[in-house]
C-alpha cells in the first residue's frame, strides 16, 4: 500500500464534499478511505519501530500494533492480506528478539554473579 494511494483518495473526497454524487459511490469511497487510513497508520508504525534498544519496550509495541488491528476490525475494515502478514511477521520477529535478549541478559547476569565456590560445585 502506497502512501499516495491514501492521499489521492483523501484529496478527491475533499473536492467532492460540495458535489452531489451517488450515495453508493460516496460510501464506497469512504470505506476505501478509512481502510487506507488504517493500513497507512499500521505500516508507518511498523517502519518506525523496526529496531528496539530495550527489549522491555517490545511488549508495548506488540500491544500497540494489536490494538491498531483490533480497532480496524471493530470498524469492520478488511485489512489487506499483505498488511496482515507484515503485522504477523513483525510481531513474531520482535517477540523472538525479546526472548533472545532476555535469555542473554539472564545468562550474563549468572556469569557476573558466579564465584569460585559455584564453579567448584559444578
Amino acid at each position: 500500500m502506497e502512501q499516495n494511494e491514501y492521499y489521492c483518495i483523501d484529496k478527491a473526497l475533499e473536492n467532492c464534499k460540495s458535489i452531489d454524487i451517488d450515495v453508493k459511490m460516496r460510501y464506497s469511497a469512504d470505506v476505501q478511505h478509512l481502510k487506507l487510513q488504517h493500513e497507512l497508520k499500521i505500516s508507518t508504525f511498523l517502519k518506525d519501530h523496526e529496531a528496539h534498544d530495550n527489549y522491555k519496550d517490545i511488549r508495548k509495541d506488540v500491544q500497540k500494533i494489536n490494538e491498531m488491528v483490533e480497532e480496524a476490525l471493530a470498524l469492520s475494515i478488511e485489512l489487506d492480506s499483505a498488511v496482515t502478514q507484515s503485522v504477523n511477521d513483525f510481531t513474531s520477529k520482535i517477540i523472538s528478539e525479546r526472548n533472545l535478549r532476555k535469555q542473554r541478559d539472564l545468562y550474563l547476569e549468572d556469569i557476573s554473579n558466579s564465584n569460585q565456590e559455584k564453579v567448584e560445585k559444578l
